[in-house]
């Protein structure tokens, strides 16, 4: 049996930088869970306990640990990646997800993003370090989900970092978000009065990412999201226009090359999981 469930933060105070917390569980034995996710401005720390990694190019693989006296726990960062990422979990799998705002993880943090993505290889994530380890031990020591949810929310608000604040990345982000058309970069550095080099550096300190991926990956999500709100009953067409793509080739030129896929094929395949995951399975 699988099961999914996404829940949103119960601390206000968190509510400003995370959108939800998953909880993905498998009991079947000696089986494969794959999955395909999708670019996405929200940022992800992924939790497994007794589990390996690898990677390769955009393959990621979990293998469940049996001797558990050798492992630990793997936590794996998910940001505003260029490409589709397929991952395969061994089952039975206990897996924790946290869904941050796009800048939401940078409040948790004792450095600049890009400064610690840096010291990682590929999606491993090992900031916290054992400063999370005492919180897993007790989040897997319980099924019950808010008392795994108050566990997680403990260990972020001790680690917050209220000196953590950039108005103008924050504000570039509303523009992007709520402009009626699809700016230039340069335009957007115009409106806050800085440099487009500036702009860039600010993106790639705070997102990992430019500027210029983050309304290509902005808009692509929209259009997912417009077709889910819209129950598909929408034409290709209007999700075109509506999300400021030039024409439909540049629609389908912008989903090939985030999912390999054609949108209205990948349209009948996609999962809506709430909270604004989507996947394939």
């Amino acid at each position: 049996m699988e099961s999914f469930i996404t829940i949103k933060p119960s601390n206000e105070k968190l509510n400003d930088y995370i959108e939800s917390y998953y909880f993905h569980k498998s009991d079947s034995i000696n089986s494969v869970s794959k999955i395909i996710f999708f670019p996405n401005t929200k940022n992800a720390l992924t939790i497994y306990k007794n589990a390996e990694f690898s990677f390769n190019k955009s393959h990621i693989k979990i293998e469940r640990i049996i001797n558990k006296s050798s492992a630990g726990y793997v936590t794996l960062y998910g940001g505003i990646q260029k490409k589709h990422i397929i991952s395969e979990i061994n089952t039975p799998f206990d897996k924790i997800g946290i869904i941050f705002k796009p800048l939401g993880i940078n409040y948790f943090l004792s450095d600049k993003l890009e400064n610690i993505l840096s010291k990682n290889e590929d999606y491993k994530f090992s900031h916290f370090n054992n400063k999370i380890e005492d919180c897993l031990d007790k989040v897997y020591k319980t099924d019950d989900l808010q008392n795994r949810i108050q566990f997680l929310e403990n260990f972020l608000i001790s680690v917050y970092n209220k000196n953590f604040h950039d108005e103008t990345i924050v504000k570039a982000i509303n523009i992007i978000e709520n402009s009626p058309s699809k700016l230039k970069i340069i335009e957007i550095a115009n409106e806050l009065k800085i440099s487009e080099k500036t702009l860039n550096r600010k993106f790639k300190s705070h997102l990992n990412c430019t500027p210029k991926h983050y309304q290509k990956v902005f808009l692509f999500r929209k259009v997912l999201e417009d077709y889910i709100s819209r129950n598909g009953k929408i034409t290709l067409t209007d999700l075109t226009y509506k999300n400021f793509y030039y024409d439909q080739s540049d629609l389908i030129k912008s989903f090939k090359t985030f999912t390999n896929k054609n949108p209205l094929k990948l349209f009948k395949e996609l999962k809506d999981l709430g909270n604004n995951i989507f996947w394939i399975k």
